[in-house]
C-alpha cells in the first residue's frame, strides 16, 4: 500500500485523485451496492470491499477516501444528508483504525450541526460594536447568519434582496453579517456605506470557523432557532427560497405575536 493516510501529502493526493469517487462509481456501474449505501443508508462494508478492489488501495486508505467523499457529498446534497451522516457514523464504530474512527467522529460532528435540529458550530467573534459574540449570545432569538465577502459580485444582489424582503420579519429574527473579507474594517465601512445596519462580526482570520460552516461558495445563509438549533444550513439564497423558509419558521410568531421571544443577550 503506497498510500498512507497518516502522511499529509499522501492524504491530499488521495483526496485529489478520488474527489468524486463514489459518484463516479455509481454512475459507471449503477451498482446496487453503492446505491443501497448512498440512497438507503445500508451497511457500507461491501462498498469498502469494492473500493479496495477497484483502487488497489489498502483498507485504511480506502476508508479514508470514502470518508472524504461522504463529507463532500453531504455538503453537495446529491444524496439524502441524514443517510450520508448515518453512513459516516458507521465508521465511528467500525472503522479499521483509530485514525479512521477519529476522522469519522469529527466529520459526523460537523454533519450533525448542519442537519435540522443540530447545534450551530461554536464561534467567538468580535463585533462591529467592539463586543465579542458567540452562538450563546443569541439564545432565545431566531437567528440568520449571513456569511459574505464584499469583494464578490454575487454578494450585493443577494444582500439587496435580503435587506428589501426581511422587513416583515425583522422583529422576530436577528440578522448577523459574518464578514469573511481579509480586511474587516474596509468591509464593515462598505456595508455601512450601502445602508446595512446589522450587527457585523469579524471572521477575517477565522479559517477554522469558515471550514466548520463550509462557507464556499459565499454568500452563505444559516438559519437557526432559539437555543441556537439549526433550522437550515445552508439556507436558500434570497434569490431562491429563503423568505418562504423564514416565513414558515416564524409563522407561529407572526400569527400569535404573544411576546414569547427573548431578546438576544448582549
Amino acid at each position: 500500500n503506497y498510500f498512507n493516510p497518516e502522511n499529509e501529502a499522501a492524504a491530499e493526493l488521495i483526496k485529489a485523485l478520488y474527489q468524486s469517487y463514489i459518484r463516479e462509481l455509481l454512475a459507471m456501474s449503477g451498482d446496487d451496492v453503492i446505491a443501497g449505501v448512498m440512497e438507503e443508508g445500508e451497511d457500507p462494508q461491501l462498498m469498502i470491499d469494492i473500493t479496495v478492489r477497484e483502487t488497489g488501495l489498502g483498507r485504511e486508505s480506502a476508508e479514508y477516501l470514502l470518508l472524504d467523499n461522504l463529507y463532500r457529498e453531504f455538503f453537495d446534497s446529491r444524496f439524502d444528508r441524514a443517510g450520508v451522516a448515518s453512513v459516516t457514523a458507521w465508521f465511528i464504530e467500525n472503522g479499521v483504525s483509530d485514525r479512521i474512527r477519529g476522522i469519522a467522529s469529527s466529520l459526523h460532528y460537523l454533519m450533525r450541526g448542519v442537519l435540522p435540529g443540530g447545534e450551530l458550530p461554536g464561534f467567538r467573534l468580535k463585533g462591529s460594536d467592539g463586543e465579542y459574540y458567540s452562538q450563546e449570545s443569541f439564545t432565545g432569538s431566531h437567528l440568520l447568519l449571513v456569511f459574505l465577502d464584499t469583494r464578490s459580485f454575487i454578494t450585493w444582489p443577494e444582500m439587496e434582496l435580503l435587506k428589501k424582503n426581511i422587513t416583515p420579519y425583522i422583529d422576530y429574527i436577528e440578522v448577523v453579517a459574518v464578514l469573511c473579507d481579509p480586511d474587516f474594517n474596509r468591509a464593515q465601512a462598505l456595508m455601512k456605506e450601502r445602508g446595512y445596519n446589522w450587527l457585523m462580526l469579524d471572521a477575517s482570520s477565522e479559517y477554522g470557523l469558515q471550514s466548520a460552516y463550509n462557507t464556499r461558495p459565499l454568500p452563505l445563509f444559516v438559519l437557526a432557532g432559539p437555543e441556537y438549533k439549526v433550522v437550515s444550513r445552508p439556507a436558500p439564497w434570497p434569490s431562491e427560497n429563503l423568505f418562504n423558509l423564514i416565513g414558515t419558521t416564524l409563522q407561529p410568531y407572526l400569527l400569535n405575536d404573544v411576546g414569547n421571544r427573548t431578546p438576544a443577550a448582549r
